[in-house]
């Protein structure tokens, strides 16, 4: 039984002077339109519940998620880095070139700090290459961690001993195991009498040990110093490799330098442990700062060592020098020096003394560089550019007598030794107090504290995100829900992609509805009521008319158009009657088939109902069921069974033999008959038309209730002999293309299709809800 379904359809939805045959041109769009908000709207306001349900779950998901999410926290620490001191014997570059040596940058004093001398120390202080804990249970073991309050040890859930589920703790004071094994999880069972079984990944037991004693076996060293569990509770022991460790710490740490050039470094590291991150940050701040002195101070040792090495030999050249200057002055007697030799004294002692220093300097140089070096290469031009003025110096001088060109050569050469040996005993004394109290260029500015707000999970910002997410997830459902899973249930969709004129929307119909749910109970006998003179029948509280005493079988099922004349759905069904008497106007004939893409989608409703109205207006009505398979159009007559259609094709009976009265003026019917083995090509024969042309003398319309297009071709050879073809659509039961399909195949049969019904509409899916309010309002005052 077809379910029954309300009609709303515009009188103006077919203008009258439209032939039908262009009907359709009169609500055509072009191909081109584009997607109006109002349909989106529309997607949206129909799969509003699939949304709110998609974002809720996903919002619920996110929470949960957001609070099983282990918090993280962070700790960081700030240093400064200061330039280097130029730690040479050379107090100043007498060319003004570079230095030999440069400074350390901010650049490699980051790297510095994620070497391994410096955070070896601290893996080895923290024991960051190994580490045990408690198994727990798959997928609720984080629940079941954040739901444990207590103390002692939880119960176990399910009977699952060998998981922890709170109050589990293990602490491992050393580990050593083979190479193999290195980043192997090992798998430690607690046992009775605390003690414990270590195994391999395999299952292979390496050792059987006691809590707090050192254990041997199978090359692995352990020392457990703490386990507590219930005895066949498992844990999970693992050693890693000492370089693995330390580039682990070395990726986890983030140095940063905070601005630009400003030498301050901010160095952070995430964990769930707040006072662990904390307690490494300090440690590994404080291991590069003792690392950068231990370099600091051994640089000093070299260089104070460089410099005993040097000072006496500058001590026998200044002695030297001296001894020599005064044996000449007691030879040759004291003697004022002129101008000239003055001149030339300061400017002698002058280029000596620089190149003095840069000799000095090359020989320390020498101690870490090849005589080839660029560095020791550039001392190297230096002393012969000082060496060539030195010499343009003297040859300035060359007209000075021997004597005092002599006695000037040895003050020089007397004066520079002892300003050469004067400044190495400072540098040597300076150097002594500084390896004393090494102050390095790196400096702990801000320690790391404890933090107590975590930076990770952001639960705020986590379920805001999951609502708009999951909006955008829903909304994107919607569409391809709408698109590619779920039937048309949007007329003007239809009209714009199909270019099929839609008459108006059916929706759900409760009367209707009640007759049909009364009609599948079993029938009770009839108790006659008399209503001005009028037999009635209540059937389970139903009132129907009863039929004609010559074709009455039995009871009829209720018409919507009799027991509710003034309802919403029969004045939508009375619009769509006018739409059709305007559309017979220049229809070959007066033979209309009512069809759809597939079966229930309320074409027998729609007929039978379409045809009382047809028939109360004045018009003779003939309605025909040609569903040859299923027929049950006879039931609202009730004619079940008996000669229809597929006698009068087969040749049985003539057509004025079938005809059957309902009981009802000016309306004839033709039941389906018995369903024969060959329906199509029954309705294949010249007799269907023939049979249409000889009764379409009598009536003004005939209406015929086919099957569906998509199911059997019988409909299709229907609408090729009727003047013109409504194709019944039910809301959300096709697809655009099971639509497309079903219009093609009658294109193909040469069917003149009108346009299309939309059924199943939900009251609130309505496209023309404007219709019912105007309806409602205006039989709602007195009459």
């Amino acid at each position: 039984m077809n379910r029954p379904y309300l009609l709303h359809a515009p009188p103006s939805s077919v203008p009258p002077q439209a032939p039908p045959q262009y009907a359709h041109f009169a609500t055509q769009r072009d191909d081109d339109d584009e997607f109006v908000l109002g349909d989106l709207f529309g997607i949206l306001r129909r799969q509003v519940w699939w949304i709110l349900a998609i974002t809720l779950v996903i919002t619920l998901l996110a929470t949960l998620f957001a609070i099983l999410q282990t918090k993280i926290y962070s700790a960081d620490a700030l240093l400064q880095v200061e330039p280097a001191a130029q730690n040479m014997v050379g107090l100043t570059n007498p060319t003004g070139q570079a230095t030999p040596t440069q400074p350390l940058t901010t650049d490699a004093q980051i790297e510095l700090l994620k070497s391994r001398s410096v955070l070896g120390q601290v893996v080895n202080q923290f024991q960051l290459n190994f580490g045990a804990w408690p198994d727990s249970p798959p997928l609720i073991g984080t629940i079941t961690d954040k739901l444990y309050r207590g103390t002692g040890l939880a119960r176990p859930w399910f009977g699952l001993n060998q998981y922890a589920w709170g109050g589990e703790e293990i602490h491992v004071d050393s580990i050593d195991v083979p190479r193999a094994l290195e980043g192997a999880l090992l798998k430690l069972k607690a046992l009775p009498g605390e003690r414990y079984e270590l195994s391999d990944p395999s299952g292979r037991v390496l050792l059987d040990g006691a809590v707090g004693q050192f254990e041997h076996g199978n090359g692995v060293s352990l020392h457990v110093s703490t386990l507590v569990g219930r005895p066949g509770t498992y844990f999970t022991v693992v050693k890693q490799n000492e370089l693995t460790a330390v580039t682990g710490l070395a990726d986890s740490l983030r140095v940063v330098e905070r601005g630009k050039d400003t030498g301050v470094l901010q160095i952070s590291l995430d964990g769930a442990d707040p006072q662990q991150i904390t307690d490494i940050i300090n440690a590994a701040t404080a291991s590069f700062v003792a690392e950068h002195l231990s370099r600091k101070q051994e640089e000093s040792s070299r260089m104070l060592t460089f410099l005993n090495g040097e000072v006496p030999k500058f001590k026998a050249d200044l002695e030297k020098a001296e001894a020599a200057l005064a044996e000449y002055r007691a030879e040759s007697g004291s003697m004022a020096p002129t101008n000239e030799a003055q001149t030339y004294l300061a400017g002698g002692i002058q280029y000596e003394q620089q190149m003095s220093q840069l000799r000095l300097q090359r020989t320390q140089l020498l101690q870490r560089f090849t005589e080839n070096s660029d560095v020791v290469r550039s001392i190297d031009t230096q002393l012969a550019q000082l060496g060539g003025e030195k010499a343009r110096l003297d040859a300035r001088f060359n007209g000075m007598p021997a004597d005092q060109r002599a006695a000037v050569a040895l003050e020089r050469n007397a004066k520079v030794a002892e300003e050469v040996y004067v400044q190495l005993v400072n540098k040597t004394q300076e150097l002594s107090v500084n390896r004393a109290g090494t102050i390095g260029n790196v400096h702990v500015v801000d320690e790391a504290l404890r933090p107590s707000v975590p930076i990770k999970p952001n639960r705020a910002l986590i379920i805001s995100g999951a609502v708009m997410f999951g909006l955008i997830v829903g909304c994107l459902f919607a569409f391809v829900r709408q698109n590619f899973f779920s039937g048309v249930d949007d007329p003007d969709q239809v009209e714009r992609s199909l270019h099929l004129p839609i008459f108006g929307s059916i929706s759900y119909s409760v009367e209707q509805a009640r007759f049909d749910g009364a009609s599948a109970l079993p029938r009770t006998p009839p108790r006659p009521l008399l209503t001005n003179g009028t037999p009635r029948f209540n059937v389970r509280g139903m009132v129907v008319r009863e039929a004609d005493d010559r074709t009455r079988d039995g009871i009829g099922l209720p018409l919507l158009t009799r027991q509710f004349p003034h309802d919403m759905t029969v004045e939508a069904l009375r619009n769509f009657r006018t739409a059709l008497q305007f559309g017979l106007a220049d229809a070959p004939n007066r033979v209309v088939a009512l069809t759809g893409p597939g079966p229930s989608v309320g074409k027998s409703f729609l007929a039978v109902n379409l045809a009382v109205l047809m028939a109360e207006a004045g018009k003779r009505v003939l309605l025909v069921d040609a569903d040859l398979r299923r027929g049950h159009l006879g039931d609202y007559f009730g004619r079940r069974g008996g000669r229809g259609l597929s006698e009068l094709l087969s040749g049985q009976i003539d057509p004025h033999e079938a005809l059957v009265t309902t009981g009802m003026q000016n309306l004839h019917f033709i039941g389906s008959g018995a369903h024969p083995p060959n329906p199509s090509e029954l309705l294949m024969t010249p007799r269907l038309r023939q049979c249409l042309e000889e009764l379409e003398t009598d009536y003004d319309i005939i209406l015929i209730d086919t099957p569906p297009v998509l199911a059997v071709t019988d409909a299709s050879l229907i609408a090729h002999i009727a003047g013109m073809t409504v194709m019944v659509l039910r809301s959300g039961a096709h697809t655009e293309r099971e639509i497309a399909e079903s219009l093609k195949r009658l294109d193909r049969a040469g069917a003149r299709v009108l346009g299309g019904v939309f059924n199943a509409v939900p009251g609130n899916r309505g496209q023309h809800g404007y219709e019912y309010a105007y309806t409602y309002q205006y039989h709602a005052g007195p009459r």
